[in-house]
């Protein structure tokens, strides 16, 4: 263990010293003593407080640097111990700077380094700044230095519009305030000029199924009208098409005539997306099945 020769007087229980609050009040204690009788309390609490602080100091030396500490007079060798056990301390207490932990960090003017436990010096910012301005630094469409993207520089449209040469798929809308132009405009969901929908010839206001048995809707309201022929009746039929909605009505007409008697056609609507169809004879009333047109609406 290492020897400690600066030792600390009057420390023991009862000794003859000052209290702290007549210490304080000691008049001698800031101007020191005057020329007479010194009372040995007042001279015992000056001496322990230097000896105390004195020996505290000399014993961190000498715990730290594990080596004696010796009261010779020896001023630079006192000193130098005292700085190595300072750094010796800050070395054992201080840990290493890092990303998450503040602490001791080595310095570095390196300009190519990825490390993340190394500080930068103004000449390693510096370096950097001068080269991202130098004609080093990859030109962005001939841009150099400190360069500002424009949309044109990464091939987007700006605020001011422009023009994009190939498909443009959009999921939720375009809202502008501007002019659209489209060539070969498709628009499953319609295409609206200020609330009012517009149309082209590849964005109908209609669409149809033209057939025998066939149907006609106007996209702007959902009106739709159907129509076809039944060869053969007193059945139930569906639709070409459910009306989404609600079926407004079933008109039947007699195909043909059914001989020496009429067979007057009826038709209804069961639901959305079916009908009964029939013919019903004028003079006997009953239920026949010969062939009839028939038309629908709704919507």
């Amino acid at each position: 263990m290492a020897k400690n020769e600066f030792l600390p007087f009057a420390t023991a229980d009862g000794a003859n010293v000052l209290s702290a609050e007549d210490y304080q009040t000691l008049r001698s204690r800031s101007n020191g003593f005057s020329a007479g009788v010194a009372r040995s309390q007042e001279l015992n609490t000056v001496w322990r407080q230097a000896s105390v602080i004195a020996h505290v100091v000399a014993q961190f030396i000498a715990d730290t640097n594990n080596s004696d500490v010796a009261d010779d007079g020896d001023l630079d060798k006192l000193q130098a111990g005292l700085i190595q056990a300072l750094s010796k301390n800050v070395n054992n207490t201080v840990p290493a700077a890092s990303l998450k932990t503040a602490g001791i960090t080595q310095l570095s003017s390196a300009t190519d380094s990825d490390s993340e436990t190394l500080a930068a010096t103004p000449k390693a910012v510096k370096a950097a700044m001068d080269l991202a301005a130098s004609s080093a630094v990859k030109s962005v469409n001939g841009k150099k230095g400190e360069v500002k993207l424009t949309a044109a520089d990464v091939g987007a449209l700006s605020l001011q519009g422009g023009t994009v040469n190939g498909s443009l798929k959009v999921e939720l809308g375009i809202n502008t305030s501007g002019n659209v132009e489209a060539w070969d405009l498709k628009a499953n969901g319609g295409v609206y000029d200020q609330g009012q929908r517009v149309y082209s010839s590849k964005n109908p206001p209609t669409s149809a199924n033209l057939s025998q048995n066939g149907w006609y809707k106007d996209n702007t309201t959902g009106f739709i009208y159907q129509w076809g022929y039944i060869g053969s009746t007193n059945v139930t039929q569906n639709f070409p098409i459910a009306f989404p909605r609600n079926c407004l009505n079933v008109i039947v007409s007699n195909a043909d005539a059914q001989g020496d008697t009429v067979d007057n056609a009826f038709g209804y609507p069961v639901n959305n997306a079916s009908f009964h169809v029939a013919t019903k004879g004028s003079i006997r009333g009953n239920i026949t099945g010969f062939a009839v047109y028939w038309s629908a609406v709704g919507f």
